[in-house]
């Protein structure tokens, strides 16, 4: 697995899919791929990569005009 889908996969997790067993609102989406980037950046730091030599550093576009969140379904929650 490429360390961006696995950092990617942690984040979503953490934001939100355990807000949501929890019965809350997520993260915003953009500030969970935000995260998703720092991660990944700080994954190439370990590595001693820095993110021109041969990886890219993600780039987060959107044309969204609000904030984006998750919120549970009432009785469907099997995450």
């Amino acid at each position: 697995m490429s360390w961006y889908i696995e950092v990617l996969k942690k984040s979503l997790e953490r934001n939100l899919c355990e807000p949501l067993r929890q019965y809350r609102k997520s993260k915003d989406i953009m500030d969970i791929l935000l995260c998703v980037n720092n991660l990944y950046l700080e994954k190439l730091r370990e590595q001693g990569i820095r993110p021109s030599q041969s990886y890219s550093t993600p780039q987060i576009t959107s044309t969204l005009t609000k904030q984006l969140y998750f919120t549970p379904k009432e009785g469907d929650l099997n995450l």
